[in-house]
C-alpha cells in the first residue's frame, strides 16, 4: 500500500519562500545602512564619501522603509513560530533547551569553539570600528 506523501504543500513553500525573504530583507538592510547618511545611531555609513549624492539618497530612503518592512516580517515569522509550537511541534523548547524528544539523538555542533572565537573576533573588530561612538551614546 503505497501513500501519496505531500512533500511540498503550500504550507512548506510559504515557510522556505519567508526565508529567503527575512534574509533578503536583513542584507537589503545591512547594505543600504553602508551607504546612509542619515544614521543617528552611530555615525555615516563608509560608503557615503564615494557614492553620489542620489544613490546616498536613495539607499537612505530604502533604508527607512525597509525597517518598517523588516520588522513586520519578523512579526509574522515570530506569530507563525507560535502558532506552530503551540498546534503542531514545540519548537519553542527545543530553542532554548536545545533537547529535542522527537529525535533519536542530539545532533552536536561540531567545531563549536570556531564559532564562538569568530563570534568574540566579530565583536571586537566592532568595538574598534565604533566603540568610542558607542560608549559616547551611554
Amino acid at each position: 500500500m503505497s501513500q501519496k506523501v505531500k512533500v511540498w504543500d503550500l504550507a512548506v513553500r510559504f515557510f522556505h519562500w519567508s526565508q529567503l525573504l527575512l534574509i533578503t530583507l536583513v542584507l537589503l538592510q545591512l547594505l543600504t545602512g553602508l551607504a546612509t547618511f542619515d544614521n543617528s545611531y552611530m555615525s555615516d555609513g563608509p560608503l557615503v564619501a564615494w557614492l553620489p549624492a542620489n544613490w546616498v539618497e536613495l539607499a537612505s530612503d530604502i533604508h527607512k522603509i525597509n525597517i518598517n518592512i523588516l520588522l513586520a516580517a519578523v512579526a509574522v515569522h515570530v506569530v507563525a513560530a507560535l502558532w506552530h509550537s503551540f498546534r503542531v511541534h514545540n519548537v519553542l523548547t527545543v530553542l532554548f533547551t536545545g533537547k529535542d524528544k522527537t529525535a533519536q539523538q542530539a545532533v552536536k555542533l561540531r567545531h563549536s569553539g570556531w564559532f564562538f572565537l569568530l563570534f568574540v573576533a566579530l565583536l571586537v573588530l566592532l568595538y574598534y570600528w565604533q566603540g568610542s561612538k558607542l560608549m559616547a551614546l551611554l
